[in-house]
């Protein structure tokens, strides 16, 4: 059997059922806001950053910066009291610990957020590392908080848990390694591959179209991203030169870091001005 010298877990809804909590707290900002939770769907927002989701409902960075606050504070003194461990994870943690894997954290949620609730859960002494987003949403997606977390040095040299065809997997480059896992992980990109080898020139990404929580449902733009990188693709240029403008994309054609991006707001605003013709 395959050992393994390193575990990464997700937070909510993997070892916490902090759901309760969550949607108690998005409709405590919107009725700060003076917007009805009620004809809300607050489960889009299981999952992506806080600035993303109340961006959908604000058009100005101050309203979005309003609502992020009061989701904070409310979350600290209530919602974040309102978690539950799910059953079996302190008897998988006390195994895996007696074990003597490393285990570190790689949620989406603040290290300043979610260390608290770890130490409240009786969780946070398992974890050798916490690793999570930043508050100022610099590092803001799940791609990012891992890389942070395997830069730790004890790391190094360790088998991570991830697929490995072992005759083949040594001679690989990481980038082939991402392309490899991406195929035979993510039915999504598999068939966009398939499509693009076959002479596709056309894919249309709708993010969240369906269940933000649950990706394979539906693209993002990240996705065509990544495939337009492994087949040496460029968006159409008017669509590029759109990308360009609303600072998702860099003259080079690359994703720029979450921090440099403007963000829905700004696009917003945009789209009120009547920029989204130009």
């Amino acid at each position: 059997m395959q050992r393994y010298d390193a575990v990464l877990f997700d937070v909510d809804g993997t070892l916490i059922h902090s759901r309760p909590g969550i949607f108690n707290c998005f409709a405590y900002a919107f009725r700060k806001m003076g917007l009805d939770p009620d004809a809300i769907d607050c489960s889009r927002y299981l999952g992506p950053p806080l600035r993303w989701s109340f961006a959908q409902h604000f058009a100005t960075d101050a309203e979005v910066e309003q609502a992020v606050e009061y989701y904070r504070v409310h979350y600290e003194e209530v919602g974040s009291h309102q978690c539950s461990l799910f059953p079996g994870v302190r008897q998988m943690m006390d195994t895996l610990k007696d074990a003597g894997l490393y285990m570190a954290t790689a949620t989406c949620k603040p290290v300043e957020v979610v260390t608290p609730i770890l130490k409240e859960q009786g969780l946070f002494d398992y974890f050798d590392r916490i690793g999570g987003a930043s508050m100022d949403e610099s590092v803001d997606n799940k791609t990012d908080v891992i890389r942070l977390v395997l830069q730790d040095p004890r790391l190094a040299g360790k088998r991570i848990l991830m697929e490995r065809i072992t005759p083949l997997w040594q001679r690989m480059s990481f980038s082939q390694k991402t392309t490899a896992r991406n195929l035979f992980r993510y039915k999504k990109r598999f068939f966009m591959t398939v499509l693009g080898v076959a002479g596709c020139n056309f894919v249309m990404g709708i993010p969240g179209a369906d269940d933000i929580m649950l990706g394979y449902q539906s693209t993002s733009f990240h996705d065509v991203a990544w495939l337009r990188r492994v087949l040496g693709k460029r968006p159409a240029p008017e669509f590029e030169a759109w990308l360009e403008r609303m600072g998702i994309l860099s003259a080079a054609g690359e994703l720029l870091p979450p921090g440099e991006r403007r963000g829905m707001a700004a696009l917003g605003r945009e789209l009120e001005e009547g920029g989204h013709g130009k």
